[in-house]
């Protein structure tokens, strides 16, 4: 079954559960949360004890999977941004504004295959 977001907050499931992997395929990523897949179609802001990289900063993909077996504290949803929070200063943040959306901007796979589509 597809969800819009907002409908059933899916987000929330990822909430006390480790980022397990990252993988990078050619234009979009996949994180791993035992279990639970958010694939972003638009390359996330890694944000580390203050400090953001992008897609564009050497050491992204390093940074991005330094946060492999941390633990989600949070997650927030806007109309512009999802951010999930990994202890008090790290986070990972996904654009969903529609101008970023090409058609979609994340999708988001639970354990019960039910899926949430940002577009």
């Amino acid at each position: 079954m597809i969800y819009q977001p907002n409908e059933n907050n899916y987000l929330k499931d990822l909430i006390d559960r480790q980022l397990s992997s990252v993988e990078f395929v050619q234009d979009y990523l996949q994180l791993h949360f035992d279990g639970i897949t958010l694939t972003s179609y638009n390359m996330p802001i890694v944000i580390i004890n203050g400090i953001p990289y992008t897609i564009y900063t050497p050491g992204y993909r390093d940074v991005f999977c330094s946060l492999i077996s941390q633990i989600v504290k949070e997650v927030y949803e806007t109309k512009k941004i999802i951010t999930i929070q990994f202890g008090e200063t790290n986070y990972i943040n996904i654009s969903i504004r529609e101008e970023d959306c090409n058609p979609e901007a994340a999708t988001l796979i639970n354990e019960y295959n039910n899926i949430v589509v940002w577009n």
